[in-house]
């Protein structure tokens, strides 16, 4: 468990966080940052699906135009 929040940690921070950091971080300040970082991807999830469905909604609305 501990190892896979230390890599969680490590590797989806972009850089914020190295492997010792983490390792000698708090247990209550590990699970806060790996809660947050769940909240973003979580958000970001969201807005992917809402833009794929406007766009899913927006190509079936109208054919595509072809120059003959």
């Amino acid at each position: 468990m501990i190892q896979d929040q230390i890599f969680d940690l490590t590797y989806h921070s972009q850089g914020a966080f190295t492997y010792p950091v983490v390792y000698n971080m708090p247990v209550y300040l590990r699970i806060y940052h790996t809660k947050k970082l769940n909240a973003l991807f979580e958000k970001e999830k969201k807005s992917h699906e809402k833009a794929m469905k406007k766009a899913k909604s927006q190509s079936s609305k109208r054919p595509p135009k072809f120059r003959r």
